[in-house]
């Protein structure tokens, strides 16, 4: 699954703010808002574990890690 329906599932979830998941996995909002949109891709190798734990615990469907995609 893409970043961007990952990111967009757990937003639905959780009803939280882009701001707040970013605080959540430890980026900056702006960074987040890029993902978000398609712009890039995160760099950092523990940023796709991240949501994908993020992923698994709010929404709960496992799914292929986004390192796959990378």
């Amino acid at each position: 699954m893409q970043i961007q329906k990952k990111l967009c599932e757990i937003l639905k979830k959780t009803k939280w703010t882009q701001s707040r998941l970013a605080t959540e996995i430890g980026v900056s909002a702006s960074r987040l808002n890029n993902w978000y949109k398609g712009h890039n891709l995160p760099v950092a190798d523990w940023i796709p574990d991240k949501i994908d734990n993020l992923y698994n615990k709010y929404v709960g469907i496992p799914t292929g890690g986004i390192k796959e995609q990378l």
